[in-house]
């Protein structure tokens, strides 16, 4: 008996080497590489299209975060600062002060307060008004401002009152340089709404740590009896304690 052989699956008898219709062919596989490559230009895209936002998003966060660092000193300014004069106000004057003395005290260095009033204040601002009265304050703030180191602490104690405090001063050196700004103080011309000239002083007294002092409170207090007396010697002048 004739024995009949069988074809491999999916070869043609007559020619084993091609396929047979209805098998994978090479238009097939085309389709399919361009298919895979259409793909892989759209998720490439897409992850393109996502970095972008992504970076835009991390732009807008640093942008943000700028803003709001920016807000937080200026807000800190503001607490920190006198609004007319531009100098530390009482709060924020106290706390460096107290870091000064404690300075001072690991330091054994000398250190001074000096405390400012101007004599007759009241009376510019019942003469020429309290916004007269504002620039004058403003002037002062200018001068005292310019006039002392970043070492020291300038600020508006309240009213027409200040307060310098000179780290690493002696009570001599940290007088004369109250009564030199004094001098600049009375060179000053002041005008009124209606053209009247007019200048101004102050009284100050000072204090000087440890020898008067070792505490901001007893400084203080020191520094203000003895501007008591430059008031009771007739104002415009500086004591030392």
């Amino acid at each position: 008996m004739a024995r009949e052989w069988a074809s491999p699956v999916g070869r043609s008898p007559n020619n084993p080497t091609n396929p047979v219709p209805g098998a994978a062919s090479c238009p097939d596989c085309e389709e399919l590489r361009r298919g895979l490559e259409q793909r892989t230009q759209e998720l490439a895209a897409a992850n393109e299209a996502l970095q972008e936002l992504a970076d835009s998003l991390q732009q807008r966060v640093e942008e943000r975060t700028r803003e709001l660092a920016d807000l937080n000193a200026e807000l800190r300014r503001l607490a920190e600062t006198d609004a007319l004069t531009g100098l530390a106000n009482r709060h924020h004057a106290l706390d460096m002060m107290s870091k000064f003395l404690a300075l001072a005290k690991r330091e054994a260095r000398p250190l001074c307060v000096a405390y400012l009033d101007f004599d007759h204040f009241k009376q510019v601002n019942d003469r020429y008004g309290h916004q007269v009265g504002d620039c004058v304050l403003r002037r002062v703030g200018e001068l005292l401002g310019a006039r002392f180191r970043s070492e020291d602490v300038v600020a508006r104690w309240g009213g027409e009152e200040f307060l310098v405090m000179m780290y690493g001063m002696p009570r001599e050196a940290a007088a004369g340089r109250i009564e030199r700004l004094l001098a600049d103080v009375r060179m000053e011309c002041f005008s009124g709404a209606r053209g009247q000239h007019f200048s101004v002083s102050f009284s100050a007294g000072v204090a000087e740590f440890p020898t008067d002092g070792k505490d901001l409170e007893a400084l203080y207090m020191v520094a203000d009896m003895a501007l008591y007396r430059a008031k009771e010697r007739g104002r415009n002048q500086v004591i030392a304690a």
